[in-house]
This record gives structure tokens, sequence and C-alpha cells, in this order.
């Protein structure tokens, strides 16, 4: 597996457990996915190239400048690949923030593009949508597929009820993703939990599970205590 090195002094992960599994091997390279650290492009990717030349088949995860990039040694290698699509590459540079990432994000998202074309078999997270953005025409699947088998329950008067969220005085919502990713959109998804709460007299706690520090949300958060922030991760 290559991925990215944490960076030194991230709590999340200095306290997480070591893996022991003997058959499989972490190879963490330097992050260069921001203008501070791209020094550490070339010699990044440079380790990238022997692991896959001894690699039998390769999965590339994408939207990500580590899989790009990984991509230029899977075709010079003539390895088997797969794709597992996992959101929209141009949203996740152009809404990220900064100038840097605007004017790449149409390159970006045309590699992407590119490189989820060729690939034999392609897994998508959704049902539909980023089917249509990054198409492919050979083997695809999509996880958003998964049906769960559960007993049916009569539903009863006094069920739905129940469920509405006005008989409930607190209501948890968690979001997924770092707080410090802007195209996420959590800081109006805050302010439109505290208005909720404002109108309905209700109190929300919201838990968002990608860590990550964002000064905007924090201040609101601390401007309305109706909705509780816990930040997790």
């Amino acid at each position: 597996i290559i991925c990215r090195k944490a960076e030194s002094g991230q709590q999340k992960y200095n306290e997480s457990k070591p893996h022991q599994e003997e058959d499989v091997i972490f190879n963490p390279i330097e992050n260069y996915s921001s203008l501070k650290a791209l020094k550490n492009r070339g010699q990044s990717i440079s380790k990238m190239e022997p692991i896959i030349e001894q690699s039998d088949f390769i999965i590339l995860r994408l939207p990500s400048i580590l899989g790009i990039d990984a991509y230029r040694f899977v075709r010079k290698f003539r390895k088997p690949y797969i794709v597992e699509v996992v959101g929209n590459g141009y949203d996740t540079l152009y809404y990220r923030g900064g100038a840097l990432g605007k004017i790449i994000a149409p390159y970006y998202h045309w590699k992407v593009k590119k490189v989820v074309k060729h690939a034999k078999s392609v897994i998508y997270v959704t049902d539909r949508y980023l089917q249509n953005v990054y198409p492919n025409y050979n083997k695809r699947s999509s996880i958003s597929n998964v049906t769960i088998e559960v007993e049916s329950a009569p539903v009863t008067e006094d069920h739905l009820r129940r469920a509405q969220l006005k008989d409930y005085p607190l209501i948890r919502v968690g979001f997924m993703g770092a707080m410090n990713v802007s195209y996420k959109n959590f800081y109006n998804g805050l302010k439109f939990l505290q208005m909720y709460a404002e109108k309905n007299g209700k109190e929300f706690e919201l838990s968002i599970a990608g860590g990550g520090e964002n000064s905007r949300i924090e201040k609101l958060s601390r401007e309305n205590p109706s909705v509780k922030l816990i930040k997790e991760g």
C-alpha cells in the first residue's frame, strides 16, 4: 500500500496501533499535495516506481494526486489495474481553497477522466453521479448497490409519531470528513443546524469525524451553543 506519511506531531497518528499483518506492507512517502510540500514531489514519485514494477496488479484510488502520478508507472510497466472512484476531482481542488487549486483543477479533472476511461474495471461509490462525471464502458460496479436484508416490521401510527425529530430534545448528527477541507461545506451545515435548533427549540450534538482545524467553524459553534461541536479523529 502506497500512502502519504503522517506529519510529525499529529496526535491521532501517534496514538494509533502499529499494523501487525505480515502480508500487508505499507510504503509511506512524503506528502506533496500542497504548494509548500512540492519540493518532495520528485523524491516521492521515484519511490513509487520500483514498488509498482514489482507488483502484479494495481488498484488506484481516485481522485488523488498520488494516484495520478502512480498511473505513469502503471502505463510504463503495462500493469493491469482497476480504479475506485470516490469523488469529483475538480470539486476537490477548485473548492478546497487557494489560487493553485483553482488553476490546476481543470487539468487534474481531465487526468482523472483519462485514467478512469482506460481502466479494465471501475468501482464507484455512487449509484449514478460519478459514473456520469468519469465514465467507463468496461466492467463497472457500484458499492451503492449494497442491499441489507432486515426483517420488516409493521409501521404503526405510534411509530411514525415517535420518529419525528420534534419528539427528541437532543439530536445527534455526524459529518464525515476533515474540518479544514472547505468543499465539504461543514460551515453551512453547522449554520443550518443552528437555524433549525433556534426555530424549533432543539439542541444538536454535531460530530465531525475527520479531525482537522477550522477556526470559522469553531467560532460559529461558540457563538451559538444550541449545536455542540465534537471533533473526532
